[in-house]
């Protein structure tokens, strides 16, 4: 079966991936260079009706997600309705890079935690937390003062943070000089892996070996500060906003690469979607051959080979396959298939027919609320 990508959102070079390799098990996988990356990830935002106004501190809630949508703009909140076991309906308001979101669905079971004190902008905290049922982590946000942080604190698993050792020249500000560390990451599920985040990076966080359970993740470190010295006493010695989206069990509206999709599905790149992985059903092919998982048939290497990391690197008539990456490391072009096809409502060069939807974001309710898609006969579900 073929494996996974790590394309950009805006379809450029890939995204640098993590995934576990039991030779390197315990150290880390990943070193960038916080030094060369300077830019702010923008929007990162969360904002809540979770009690306003209530006494700082920890607030835990269980209850059941009500509604998903939003975000018909980039300047529009992706949001998140739970309403709790009293029966109080609580909406998030989430805006992140590339639209991404909580991986959660409507009629789904899930415990939100609400931790902060004061204001994470007045260099305190404010973390969210969201599990499901299980306790499996789905959801984490942190803002604020690293010190402040305390995974034993949380009323299930949490990742371990901590920031990286830093080489980096230090940068005057009015209260001392600083640097911006890398954020050294380990994430629950996630094999007991470490890896490194720099300030401004989007990661992906997947583990495809059979010795831990599969796992995939997406990590984006929006900002760090660490003062070296400090002149100046109502300011934090440090501060970090990240977020930690885990998609193992719900796929992304949007997808970049499989690291954006559940287990059992892989990103069509074409149509920006998560679709079946149609290797995982029962699919043998011989020695020659390699199974295709967007059709689930058997192929050989299409000829004339020609690699690529999208489909602008490829010939007029043809789309890039990026599952090739597992095997090759990098993509291969393959002839588009649309050219041949009668579709009613849109064409992929990867999956073929689109139908009405790939998604459940595809299928828009009244109030931009998201509905159901079938995602085997492609149809909104009233």
């Amino acid at each position: 079966v073929l494996g996974s990508s790590a394309t950009g959102v805006d379809g450029g070079a890939p995204w640098p991936s993590f995934r576990h390799d039991p030779k390197n098990r315990g150290t880390s996988a990943y070193a960038p260079s916080s030094c060369t990356i300077r830019r702010n990830l923008t929007p990162f935002r969360l904002e809540t009706s979770l009690l306003p106004g209530a006494t700082p501190g920890q607030i835990l809630l269980s209850g059941v997600v009500a509604h998903v949508g939003g975000g018909a703009t980039p300047d529009e909140c992706r949001f998140l309705s739970l309403k709790n076991d009293s029966g109080q309906l609580i909406e998030l308001c989430v805006q992140l890079p590339a639209g991404y979101e909580i991986p959660v669905v409507p009629g789904e079971s899930i415990v939100l935690e609400y931790s902060a004190i004061g204001s994470a902008e007045g260099g305190l905290y404010e973390r969210y937390v969201i599990w499901d049922k299980s306790g499996a982590l789905r959801f984490f946000y942190w803002s604020g003062d690293l010190p402040y942080y305390d995974p034993a604190t949380c009323a299930h698993d949490c990742p371990k943070l901590a920031f990286s050792k830093s080489s980096c020249p230090t940068e005057e500000l009015s209260c001392g000089l600083i640097v911006h560390p890398a954020l050294e990451l380990s994430i629950p599920g996630g094999c007991n892996e470490t890896t490194v985040v720099a300030p401004g990076e989007i990661r992906t966080f997947e583990n495809l070996t059979d010795l831990c359970p599969p796992f995939r993740a997406r990590v984006m470190v929006a900002r760090t500060r660490k003062y070296q010295t400090m002149l100046c006493e109502d300011v934090p010695d440090t501060y970090a906003q990240l977020a930690i989206i885990v998609n193992q069990s719900v796929s992304q509206c949007n997808c970049s690469d499989n690291g954006d999709c559940r287990s059992n599905e892989i990103c069509d790149t074409e149509a920006r979607r998560c679709v079946p992985n149609r290797c995982l059903e029962g699919v043998n092919c011989g020695p020659t051959t390699t199974c295709n998982p967007y059709n689930g048939n058997c192929e050989a290497l299409p000829e004339p080979q020609m690699a690529c990391d999208t489909s602008a690197n490829c010939l007029p008539g043809w789309v890039c396959n990026p599952q090739w990456r597992s095997i090759l490391g990098h993509g291969l072009c393959q002839k588009n298939p649309c050219t041949l096809m009668d579709c009613n409502g849109g064409c992929s060069g990867l999956s073929g027919c689109i139908g009405a939807c790939l998604s459940n974001c595809d299928c828009k309710k009244p109030g931009n609320v998201d509905g159901v898609c079938d995602v085997e006969s492609r149809s909104c579900i009233d």
